[in-house]
């Protein structure tokens, strides 16, 4: 009887898993190499997997964490809050300036050694990468086992992170899915993923095979959830702290580029470029956009971290209020900007009226940098 109801059971489990309901977009597909049919995903009965996840949005100039932060709730972890990945990887910290107030690559934490080798440390993926350097990589084979990864994960009812998911095509048209997106179906049909970007408003569908040619390197890069590392939450904390204070020195990557300065020195170089009637008033507004959407994840952050560092409560809370004022300040240059863009030129009175704005705002990162001190001090 029991070796009966056993055979049963496992009948009715593959019964369930096989009649999942998951539909993928319908649509045109972004064409790929074409397959060897020796190796084809293709199976005698076909099955479309999706999940109904989507990056977080407004992205907050960072498509690693508007795809993270969906990517750890589908996998068990909510935890891991958009203040939560933009505070222990750096972006809730992080600004740069060029001399002339120009536009400024603010997602550049995303991609290189800075925010995933902090995040390797953090989070387990199965990481599938090559580039065109890599040429003892068999990448037709790469592929092929990335898409079997990815089936996995989706079959668990959990996305893939996936580095550029366009191709040349797409790009040239103006679908621009640059840097991070999230996979989040699959047709075994189609062979095709179907891909979800915080940029763009519609889902799409790519070929598998069709990924890691849109960028200098043509880096192909898939990561599937695995696991969260064992960490002690306060060691990470902590180090996020001290990378803030880092980042307001303009210290915490060597390797950025020259014609930037980096933190505190940057607010002082966009305050100098509002002293030349040229300055112009679009890239400033991406400015103050992106940098009050991070020093608001700073505020959440530094609230988030109350509970766990009780000893050093107070000066949290200080560090949290003086970027509270921050945002408030950046959003009214943010507005003056808008202003400026429409009329397509600054007065001299906005002008001034900026410099004075930055000013305000970099006295209210100094201050929230002082606390942060005072918080890891008390720790």
């Amino acid at each position: 009887m029991g070796l009966v109801l056993g055979e049963f059971l496992m009948s009715l489990a593959r019964i369930l898993y096989l009649s999942i309901l998951f539909t993928v977009s319908h649509a045109p597909i972004a064409q790929g190499d074409g397959l060897n049919r020796n190796t084809s995903l293709k199976s005698d009965q076909t099955m479309n997997i999706e999940v109904n996840a989507s990056p977080t949005k407004p992205y907050a100039g960072t498509t690693l964490v508007s795809c993270l932060n969906p990517l750890m709730r589908f996998a068990g972890h909510p935890e891991w809050s958009m203040a939560r990945l933009q505070g222990i990887l750096g972006h809730a910290f992080h600004f740069e300036m060029k001399a002339n107030g120009d536009f400024v690559m603010h997602d550049n934490l995303d991609w290189g050694s800075r925010a995933l080798a902090v995040l390797s440390n953090l989070i387990e993926f199965r990481n599938f990468s090559a580039t065109k350097h890599d040429t003892e990589v068999d990448l037709p084979a790469l592929k092929l086992e990335a898409c079997k990864a990815v089936r996995a994960s989706l079959a668990h009812g959990i996305p893939a992170l996936v580095w550029q998911p366009m191709t040349p095509e797409m790009k040239s048209n103006g679908q621009y899915a640059f840097c991070w997106g999230l996979i989040v179906g699959y047709n075994e049909e189609e062979e095709t993923y179907s891909v979800r970007h915080p940029n763009l408003k519609n889902d799409y569908t790519i070929r598998y095979d069709a990924l890691g040619k849109t960028d200098g390197a043509q880096w192909f890069n898939i990561r599937t959830f695995e696991n969260i590392l064992d960490l002690d939450e306060k060691p990470t904390h902590l180090a996020a702290l001290n990378n803030a204070i880092s980042f307001a020195d303009g210290k915490r990557f060597k390797e950025e580029h020259e014609e930037t300065q980096r933190g505190l020195l940057a607010y002082d170089l966009w305050r100098k470029a509002f002293e030349s009637k040229d300055v112009s008033p679009e890239p400033s507004r991406y400015h103050a956009e992106i940098l009050k959407g991070r020093r608001q994840a700073a505020s959440q952050y530094m609230r988030e971290l109350i509970p766990k560092f009780p000893e050093a409560d107070k000066y949290l809370e200080e560090a949290a209020v003086h970027y509270d004022n921050e945002f408030e300040i950046l959003d009214s240059l943010h507005d003056l900007c808008s202003l400026a863009h429409e009329a397509g030129v600054f007065s001299a009175e906005e002008r001034s009226d900026a410099r004075r704005f930055i000013g305000e705002a970099l006295k209210s990162e100094q201050m929230a940098i002082a606390s942060i001190k005072a918080a890891i001090s008390a720790y």
